[in-house]
């Protein structure tokens, strides 16, 4: 297919070739003030500003933000003790670095760990002296104490954060990927890390004991050099859910977390997919005085909504019109934990933030879904007495109707709710950001170099 602006193209292609001369020409300099233009310093409120490349020393911590995007309300969170300045580079900028160097569109591991004998592992070494070149210049104009990552397998942040921690700059990860409350997901994600080599950063801190065990026990990290702090942004949900009391809607609200037919829920679940959906359907239609809201991810949003007009083509139901039916995946999941009168889905830490919120959760469970093969796929299996569990698609309903009725859970549901979420999500004292910032602070610390070497 032709381009249909051939000098929005051209130009790309000369801004391409003019950074890869820069690249191969060590041209350090000009690359440093090109990426701190990139630069934008995050602010306690979410909004960024444009920082100073000569910061004043005002005893906080300059850390840089890898992939910053996938951080969510981690950065602000950090910046809001007013001990952190947050720094976040486009990931863009990251990938057309790499990608002076590497091939694009290759498996993942084939960036992170190249198997032996990979034309890679000289891409790779090749790489690596370039940021041993670039980034000691960028980090003085910058200012940077530490690099943080959000995940251990990015291909954008492992190189750059090997360097960093091996110029003396520390590499830590942030990891997000934590919810392993599935015997399948702890499977494949041991599987895939034993695959990625071995941690090359200063420090790893996790969500959860769980996730801490798990990459220890596939041998990606040694047990001194990953904690399990909990969780950040949930410590303002902690917080949030000690004040509040039960929703005061004026109208009903039903929030849904929908799933997608794919890997962990193969295709042949198709008539349980249609029928969960079209209870929820039916039910609003049924009553408008109550409000359904759909709550898809938003990168799963269009393959979602694909299955669900297709449920909504074989069953003949129009939702047009459907006023009290809400489709939006732009929606605050905490927001909605403490708004929603009754939350409803599978596979998801909303059902926990939810459940720890005091709101009834009620999960589908019926069907194909309820074969043996399923159950080490689905999260909190071994607690599903804790929930509200619909076997059929009647009971789905009914158990939303009933709970809208009734929404209380005694003290000792809550009490494991709470271990529960705990286990898999965040510490309940609410201090996850306290213990991120002193473990930054020991990091760089631990790393500073002393005075005599400074001297030298």
């Amino acid at each position: 297919m032709s381009d249909r602006n051939p000098l929005k193209t051209a130009t790309r292609f000369v801004a391409w070739k003019g950074l890869n001369r820069l690249v191969h020409a060590g041209a350090y300099a000009t690359l440093s003030r090109l990426l701190a233009h990139a630069c934008r310093e995050v602010l306690p409120d979410g909004r960024v500003r444009r920082p100073r490349e000569k910061h004043e020393d005002d005893g906080r911590l300059t850390v840089l933000a890898l992939s910053a995007g996938n951080f969510r309300g981690d950065l602000p969170a950090l910046a809001a003790t007013g001990q952190i300045r947050v720094l976040r580079l486009p990931t863009h900028w990251q990938t057309r670095l790499i990608y002076q160097f590497h091939r694009q569109g290759q498996p993942m591991l084939d960036y992170v760990n190249p198997p032996a004998g990979h034309p890679n592992r000289q891409v790779k070494a090749d790489l690596r002296e370039f940021f041993r070149g670039f980034l000691p210049v960028l980090y003085r104009r910058l200012g940077v104490d530490c690099v943080i990552g959000p995940h251990i397998n990015y291909i954008a942040d492992v190189d750059w954060g090997a360097v960093s921690d091996e110029l003396g700059v520390p590499y830590l990860v942030f990891h997000r990927e934590n919810m392993f409350a599935a015997a399948q997901t702890r499977r494949l994600v041991s599987d895939r890390t034993r695959r990625l080599g071995r941690f090359e950063g200063s420090h790893m801190a996790v969500h959860n004991e769980v996730s801490r065990q798990l990459h220890i026990d596939a041998g990606y990290v040694a047990p001194e050099r990953i904690s399990s702090l909990g969780c950040i942004r949930m410590d303002a949900f902690m917080e949030r859910i000690r004040d509040a009391g039960p929703p005061r809607n004026d109208r009903r609200m039903v929030v849904f977390y929908p799933f997608v037919l794919g890997r962990v829920f193969e295709p042949e679940l198709a008539d349980f997919f249609r029928d969960v959906h079209m209870a929820l359907v039916k039910l609003a239609v049924a009553r408008p005085d109550i409000d359904v809201i759909m709550k898809p991810k938003p990168k799963f949003h269009a393959v979602w909504r694909g299955l669900l007009d297709r449920a909504l083509d074989e069953t003949g139901i129009d939702i047009t019109g459907l006023d009290n039916m809400i489709i939006r995946d732009d929606l605050d999941v905490q927001e909605l934990s403490l708004t929603a009168d009754v939350v409803c889905g599978l596979n998801t830490t909303a059902l926990l933030e939810a459940a720890v919120a005091g709101r009834p959760v009620v999960i589908p469970y019926f069907g194909d879904l309820g074969t043996p093969k399923y159950d080490e796929r689905l999260f909190f299996r071994d607690a599903f007495d804790l929930f509200d569990i619909a076997e059929s698609a009647d009971a789905f309903t009914a158990a939303i109707l009933r709970r809208l009725q009734d929404p209380g859970a005694d003290a000792l549901v809550m009490r494991r709710r709470r271990e529960l979420f705990e286990r898999y999500v965040n510490t309940a004292d609410g201090q996850a950001t306290e213990r991120y910032v002193a473990l930054l602070k020991t990091v760089h610390g631990d790393r500073r170099p002393a005075p005599a070497e400074t001297a030298a």
